[in-house]
C-alpha cells in the first residue's frame, strides 16, 4: 500500500468517525488529512413546517380555517411594504394556467408535495424546494397531496391581486 492510498484510507476512516459524532453530538467535524477535526456547530433538520423568519416575528405551523382548508387555493398575508410582499398559499386543488405580467415570485414549499408547470415542462415540489417564477412567464401549480400543499410566496413588486392573467394555453 502507498503511502498516498495510506493517507486517503485515513482520511476516509476519520470522516466516517467524524460523521458519526455529527449524528451522536450535533457537531460539524472537518477533517484534516491528519485527522483533527474542527467543531462548527450545525442547525438541527427541520421537522414539521419550517419556520419563516419575518424582520419582526418568526412563524411556523400556520393555522387554516376549516373554510379555508374546503377552498381550491386559500391565502394567508404574512408582510408587504414597498418593495414586496409574502404570503401563506394553501393549495388543495390546482390553480388556473396564468402569468403575471408585471410581478416576479418565487415559492418555498413548506408541506406537501405538488407539481409546478410551465410551457414546456413540469417539476415535483417537495417541503424545502425553491421555485423562481420571473414575471412572463405562463405557470401553475397542482397539490398532488391529500392534506393540501402550502408554500411560502414572495412577490416584488408588492402584490395587488390584480395581475393574474388567465390563460388556457402558453401563446394566449
Amino acid at each position: 500500500m502507498s503511502i498516498v492510498t495510506c493517507l486517503v484510507s485515513v482520511k476516509h476512516f476519520w470522516s466516517a468517525c467524524c460523521k458519526t459524532v455529527i449524528r451522536c453530538f450535533g457537531l460539524l467535524l472537518v477533517p484534516t488529512l491528519f485527522g483533527a477535526c474542527i467543531h462548527t456547530p450545525i442547525t438541527p433538520p427541520v421537522t414539521g413546517h419550517p419556520k419563516v423568519v419575518l424582520p419582526t416575528e418568526i412563524q411556523r405551523n400556520i393555522s387554516w380555517t376549516q373554510g379555508q382548508k374546503n377552498l381550491d387555493i386559500a391565502i394567508q398575508h404574512a408582510y408587504r411594504d414597498e418593495s414586496v410582499s409574502t404570503h401563506y398559499v394553501r393549495l388543495q386543488g390546482q390553480e388556473p394556467p396564468h402569468y403575471h405580467d408585471r410581478h416576479s415570485l418565487s415559492i418555498t414549499v413548506l408541506s406537501g408535495e405538488s407539481t409546478i408547470h410551465f410551457a414546456d415542462h413540469e417539476v415535483s415540489l417537495f417541503p424545502g424546494d425553491v421555485v423562481l417564477v420571473p414575471k412572463g412567464t405562463f405557470h401553475w401549480a397542482q397539490n398532488n397531496s391529500e392534506e393540501g400543499s402550502v408554500v411560502f410566496v414572495t412577490f416584488t413588486p408588492p402584490f395587488d391581486g390584480k395581475d393574474r392573467r388567465i390563460v388556457s394555453r402558453p401563446d394566449e
